[in-house]
């Protein structure tokens, strides 16, 4: 299994899902079935991975994050309004118990991403608003100091702040997470949530102002 687990980090997904496919379901732990399901994914069974991960336990919050992430990747591809419902639920649920774990780094994670539903799905700007909120309040009380951790955590803020329009602060905090050198699928999963705030919320320039800072381009200015 750690085999496994270190191909998922490896871009090596096909090679993880036959060691994970060995194993019988009740053999993986929640991190297993998780870094199983984000494999099965990335080769594209999405929908073998959702299967997998609603067998899975529905008490730890990164499973239900990650099954949440699946349904949100398909509702943005499908459209399928179900799915973004079932999405939200997941992300609501895991948030209530990450609270209570007092598990910060999952926290807002959650957090983010049920400002992002009820932005784009709900057209709620309030309830998006304290959401991102609700996540920068999380992302302050993480002390983890990791590159993973540094990078997810300034991502965050970048995208509460694009929420909460401060455009500014989402400037310098996404320049922060690409400094970190994230791995290009990384640095794609970040933009792609940026850019769709961004379409909703802004005009064309600052659009074009956020793409040249994931290009790695110092511009990310104003001119």
């Amino acid at each position: 299994l750690n085999s496994a687990c270190l191909a998922v980090e490896q871009g090596k997904f096909h090679r993880a899902v036959r060691q994970f496919g060995n194993k019988a379901l009740s053999e993986l732990d929640p991190s297993d079935r998780v870094q199983y399901a984000l494999a099965l994914d990335r080769i594209g069974n999405r929908t073998e991975a959702v299967e997998m991960l609603r067998k899975s336990d529905p008490a730890d919050p990164d499973v239900l994050g990650t099954l949440a992430g699946r349904l949100k990747r398909r509702w943005k591809t499908e459209g399928e309004v179900d799915d973004a419902g079932e999405a939200l639920s997941l992300y609501q649920q895991a948030f209530e118990q990450s609270e209570a774990d007092e598990n910060h780094a999952q926290a807002y994670y959650h957090a983010i991403n049920i400002a992002f539903f009820q932005r784009l799905h709900k057209e709620n700007a309030n309830e998006a608003e304290r959401w991102a909120r609700e996540a920068l309040v999380h992302c302050d009380r993480d002390e983890e100091d990791s590159p993973g951790q540094n990078l997810w955590r300034a991502a965050t803020r970048g995208e509460a702040h694009l929420q909460l329009r401060n455009v500014e602060d989402a400037v310098s905090e996404y320049r922060a997470a690409v400094i970190t050198l994230p791995e290009p699928r990384q640095v794609l999963s970040i933009m792609g949530q940026a850019m769709d705030l961004a379409e909703e919320l802004y005009n064309e320039q600052i659009q074009n102002r956020l793409l040249s800072v994931f290009r790695g381009e110092e511009g990310g200015d104003k001119h």
